[in-house]
Order: C-alpha cells, then sequence, then structure tokens
C-alpha cells in the first residue's frame, strides 16, 4: 500500500531552513536510518549538535525515532514512509509560506547538487569499477497536459519500485539516490489577450 503523501507546511518548511538540519535530512534520505553519533562522523559536527537539530526535525515531523533499532543509550533516526511535497501552492500562497519554501528548496538543491558531483568525481576517478550510475539527460517540447502525464508517469514507477522494495535487506543490495526533475527549460509562452 502506497502512504499518503505529505504536504509540507511553512514550519516544516522553516525547520529545513538550516544548512546542517537540510544535510541530516538529506543524509537520512540518501543513506537511510543513522543516529546522532554517526552523523557527527559524516558532517564534522558535534554529536551534540546533530542530536539537537535532530529534535528540531522531529518536531516538525520531518524525521521520526527508528524504533527497531538501538537501545536507552543510542536513538536512531528516520524519514517517515512516504512522499513529502515541498512548495505546495497551498504554502506558497503567502509571503511566510514562500520565503521558506524557496530557502529550504535552494539549501536541499544546492547540497544534493554538491553530494552528487562530489560522488560522480569520486566514481570517474575510479574507473576500474563497475559503472552502476544510470544518467540520462533529456529535452523534450511538451504541452501542460504531456508534462504532467510524463511527470505522473515517472512517480507512479518510482513510487511502485519503492513499495516493492521498501522493506528488502537482501546482502547485495545497494541504495540508490534518484533524483528526479523536470523543469521548463524557458519561460512559458505568455497568454494571447484577446483583441
Amino acid at each position: 500500500m502506497t502512504e499518503p503523501m505529505r504536504e509540507l507546511d511553512t514550519a516544516a518548511l522553516r525547520a529545513l531552513g538550516h544548512p546542517l538540519r537540510v544535510r541530516i535530512f538529506d543524509i537520512l534520505s540518501r543513506e537511510g536510518a543513522q543516529t546522532s553519533s554517526s552523523l557527527s562522523e559524516m558532517t564534522g559536527e558535534s554529536s551534540g549538535s546533530t542530536s539537537y537539530h535532530l529534535r528540531i526535525l522531529a518536531r516538525a515531523h520531518l524525521i521520526e525515532e527508528d524504533t527497531t533499532r538501538g537501545n536507552a543509550r543510542e536513538r536512531w533516526w528516520t524519514l517517515p514512509k512516504g512522499r513529502m511535497l515541498m512548495g505546495s501552492e497551498e504554502t506558497s500562497a503567502t509571503p511566510a509560506g514562500l520565503a521558506a519554501t524557496q530557502l529550504a528548496l535552494t539549501e536541499l538543491y544546492r547540497q544534493r547538487g554538491e553530494w552528487f558531483l562530489r560522488t560522480l568525481q569520486e566514481r570517474l576517478a575510479r574507473p576500474e569499477e563497475q559503472w552502476d550510475a544510470h544518467l540520462t539527460f533529456a529535452n523534450l517540447t511538451l504541452t501542460v497536459p504531456q508534462y504532467e502525464k510524463l511527470a505522473e508517469r515517472l512517480q507512479a514507477i518510482i513510487d511502485e519500485v519503492a513499495e516493492d522494495t521498501r522493506d528488502q535487506d537482501d546482502a547485495d543490495a545497494v541504495r540508490y539516490s534518484i533524483r528526479l526533475d523536470i523543469l521548463p527549460s524557458q519561460n512559458p509562452p505568455r497568454t494571447r489577450e484577446a483583441r
């Protein structure tokens, strides 16, 4: 059963308005459940700092404790199941919501872009290893209904595979980061005024 999509409100987006919280959120998204200690090692921050930012993300319901792991001394944190929508029309309709959306999305894409380039460079520096990345670039000329149909189809495929592999614990399984960006490469045409 596919989990419902959650639209992030202004408060949740504000919680993502800090570079370290965005980095923690992105690490949990890419790498799976972590502790404040493991996040400390990955970010170079103190475990006290990562613990503080984990609590803020948890209060905003952006992450949750993974109660299947750890003990009283070691808490594991993960993303809730299901997709999150950043930048909904409703949230972006207010100045505060728009500002929070812009800040969160800009920081998330900046950090994810840096991670992508760093990872790609590391892979290219080791040509003897198996190439296990699929990079596709396409520029299409679409009407709005065609764009919407394409976006729905691609998202449905991702959702289906995510559901089928959610609890997979195969020793040979590797985490893959999938990023789907569909943006117009030019401004849409203006509606012609009736003469």
